[in-house]
């Protein structure tokens, strides 16, 4: 008989999720809907599988995942992607009691990504939804955002507060860039799972600098051109440009306008010092045997 539990997975954005969410597909014991809670979208998508599903040696879990849980967004304007301020740590704190109230035996995994890499990441999946801020603007204008965002110490204790620590899964995106068959045996072995051979693959990668430079270009005069319509014309003409450019990894333009004016795009670089803000955001971490070759990623030194 199937013993069932439950897995959370929090998150971060940026850091491995949608290859995790086709894993857990993919595993014969996880039980994973997209957008779903416990496995499932709908109770009524419940029932039949309880009937169908066939006895495996060892635990099965039903899996709530979604980045937004540790990472939702707040409101976001459409016309360039507009970005409004918001309570993360509030957000972050009401998710985790709510997710305690209903699943309170969890198994939780949270995923880390080192500072420098994952900014630059979340930049590029800014430019794809439509972005018009260069980086360094982005960057000084989102700062308190993207502490709060990032704060690992934060979310980790208060998970581990919630949930105990040895319910906890915490793990460095680095190891799944290193090897993602190591990274997926960690997970595994606490889950007490089999191993499923699973490959290593890509997913969702950040833009190159010729197409962030070109997207940008072409998100701000498509804002400037949308300021100029009646606002629901505005609003279905920028929706047309996230759609067939800003988040288009086939567009013909971008790909046409790439092969010019390769000497415009510069690498992403940080001012001075400004990492520095994110220094005692990931202590927590140096305590975790799977970091010790990471810490630098995270401003820590051995």
């Amino acid at each position: 008989m199937n013993h069932y539990k439950s897995l959370i997975h929090v998150g971060y954005g940026k850091a491995g999720a949608t290859f995790l969410h086709n894993w857990f597909t993919a595993h014969p014991q996880l039980v994973y809907e997209q957008y779903g809670i416990g496995g499932f979208t709908n109770i009524m998508d419940a029932y039949p599988f309880m009937h169908t599903l066939k006895d495996v040696s060892g635990p099965v879990y039903f899996v709530t995942s979604h980045e937004d849980l540790s990472f939702w967004k707040g409101p976001v304007k459409l016309i360039g992607a507009e970005l409004t301020p918001y309570p993360v740590k509030e957000h972050q704190e009401k998710v985790c009691q709510w997710l305690h109230a209903i699943m309170p035996n969890s198994m939780v995994l949270i995923i880390t990504r080192g500072f420098e890499s994952v900014i630059k990441s979340a930049y590029s999946q800014y430019i794809k939804v439509g972005g018009i801020l260069p980086f360094p603007t982005f960057l000084t204008r989102f700062k308190p955002l993207l502490i709060d965002f990032w704060d690992y110490d934060y979310l980790i204790t208060l998970y581990t507060k919630y949930f105990s620590n040895n319910n906890m899964i915490i793990l460095p995106y680095e190891l799944l860039q290193e090897s993602s068959s190591s990274f997926l045996h960690h997970i595994e072995q606490k889950l007490g799972i089999n191993s499923l051979p699973f490959p290593a693959h890509r997913v969702n990668p950040s833009l190159s600098g010729l197409h962030l430079h070109w997207r940008l270009v072409i998100s701000q005069r498509a804002a400037t051109l949308s300021g100029l319509l009646p606002n629901w014309l505005a609003e279905r003409f920028y929706k047309l440009n996230v759609k067939n450019i800003s988040n288009n990894g086939k567009s013909r333009l971008i790909k046409l306008l790439s092969k010019f004016n390769e000497s415009q795009t510069q690498p992403l670089s940080f001012p001075d010092d400004y990492l520095s803000a994110f220094a005692n955001k990931a202590t927590i971490l140096k305590k975790i045997q799977e970091y010790n070759n990471y810490l630098h990623h995270y401003l820590i030194e051995k």
